[in-house]
């Protein structure tokens, strides 16, 4: 069973978050968004990309 390829967006806009994790998560990937850049990367899940 092949893992979905997680992406973690960084954005302060919550509409571009949005956006994006609605067209990443179409194309197969595991979106989470933050607002900042310490907000979701202290939590020490792995990702395969910071946008």
């Amino acid at each position: 069973m092949n893992e979905k390829p997680k992406i973690l967006v960084v954005d302060d806009e919550q509409s571009h978050r949005i956006m994006l994790r609605a067209v990443l998560s179409e194309d197969g990937y595991a979106v989470t968004g933050a607002a900042d850049g310490t907000e979701d990367i202290s939590s020490g899940k792995p990702l395969s990309s910071v946008l």
